[in-house]
């Protein structure tokens, strides 16, 4: 019976400061936001996949992607993606023709600091990036390498042998 009564108390004991700290925390937790990546600009045969969406649709200027979403291009096509940011934009990155890439991870964590992961499956980009602040991460990945940078102007290339 004593045995009980302590474990009843050590319950309750457990459970009172889990919720005082569950409090604590989401009184003062940010939450993860996302971004965007909109077309700027586009030449030719371009298309999206939402993510979770089987199907690839025809892009136009002014469209929206969110963080999972994939933009492709076909011959002679071409698009610029406008990246938001904290207040401007973070960068602009440039698709080449017969190139795939997706918008892995698109978000502002939950201490402000911008979160880019582009993954490139086949084909070329150019990304300009702004200077990051703090933690903020740009990543770059394919299928054989992960790059990051600080802020500058770079280009990637995936030849369909690495696919």
């Amino acid at each position: 019976m004593n045995i009980l009564k302590v474990l009843l108390l050590v319950g309750f004991v457990f459970c009172s400061s889990v919720t005082c700290s569950t409090a604590q925390v989401s009184g003062s937790q940010i939450s993860n936001s996302l971004r965007e990546a909109v077309i700027t600009e586009m030449k030719g045969d371009v298309q999206i996949r939402r993510f979770g969406a089987n199907d690839w649709l025809s892009a136009e200027k002014g469209i929206t992607l969110q963080e999972k979403d994939s933009i492709r291009t076909g011959k002679d096509s071409k698009a610029e993606l406008t990246l938001s940011g904290k207040g401007s934009p973070s960068g602009t990155v440039h698709v080449s023709e017969n190139s795939e890439m997706s918008l892995d991870k698109l978000m502002i964590d939950q201490e402000g600091w911008e979160q880019t992961l582009l993954d490139v499956r086949v084909g070329k980009i150019l990304i300009r990036a702004r200077t990051l602040e703090g933690d903020s991460q740009f990543e770059v990945k394919t299928p054989t390498s992960i790059a990051g940078v600080r802020g500058t102007e770079f280009e990637v290339i995936v030849d369909k042998a690495e696919a």
